[in-house]
């Protein structure tokens, strides 16, 4: 069987996503006898709906006959009008790796972006009211020192970084999660097995890990 890989990130400092994301496809070919004839890399916000990459990726697999395949439903798109889209045209075959079979139901891909779609917005409610929670305690949000030594410029760069790194680790937390692993110190002792850090290059612990998901999950 013949599959098409897409591959996502939203920066161009998530690159060592692709690797990560590659691993899972590969894995999940491998189980299928399958053969990757074709990867397409993409650097692009997945709530966008003109994807030119992804309109590439799309035209191999109804050239070849090929399976599009993508590690996580959020790699493929965070748009519900994006994936019903894709879901509308006709011959084209999708499989998802986190959904652990071939058989994706087109139902249940949407129900899966429109989750995605809504985690996204999701994430920013919990960091808006984190933030106005912790001011109105008084309480300093990020890193006060760093703000104090470089300014202003330097603490949204740190912002960014923490962005940057939370949708790394999100799909890789729920992945974990879906495979029976569910604790916050399996978690963490995961993590830190296959060399994941935090955002300041330390540890995981389950205190961590737990201040990760009650942020952004």
């Amino acid at each position: 069987m013949k599959f098409t890989a897409l591959i996502r990130t939203s920066t161009t400092h998530q690159e060592n996503s692709f690797a990560t994301q590659m691993d899972v496809i590969n894995s999940f070919v491998n189980r299928y006898d399958g053969i990757v004839v074709n990867v397409f890399k993409e650097m692009c916000s997945g709530g966008k709906d003109e994807r030119p990459v992804l309109n590439q990726a799309v035209e191999s697999c109804l050239s070849d006959g090929s399976t599009l395949i993508v590690a996580y439903t959020d790699r493929l798109s965070r748009s519900l009008y994006c994936v019903s889209k894709l879901n509308r045209i006709k011959n084209l075959k999708i499989a998802v790796c986190e959904f652990g079979t071939l058989e994706n139901s087109k139902m249940m891909l949407n129900l899966r972006t429109m989750i995605a779609e809504e985690e996204k917005e999701a994430i920013r409610r919990r960091i808006k009211h984190t933030i106005k929670t912790l001011k109105e305690n008084g309480r300093e949000w990020g890193r006060k020192d760093l703000f104090e030594k470089e300014g202003k410029k330097a603490r949204t760069a740190y912002k960014n970084k923490r962005d940057v790194h939370a949708e790394k680790m999100i799909p890789r937390i729920k992945s974990l999660r879906l495979s029976g692993i569910t604790s916050y110190n399996q978690i963490a002792k995961h993590l830190n097995s296959c060399s994941f850090t935090t955002v300041n290059q330390r540890k995981w612990f389950s205190a961590s890990v737990r201040n990760f998901c009650l942020t952004y999950m």
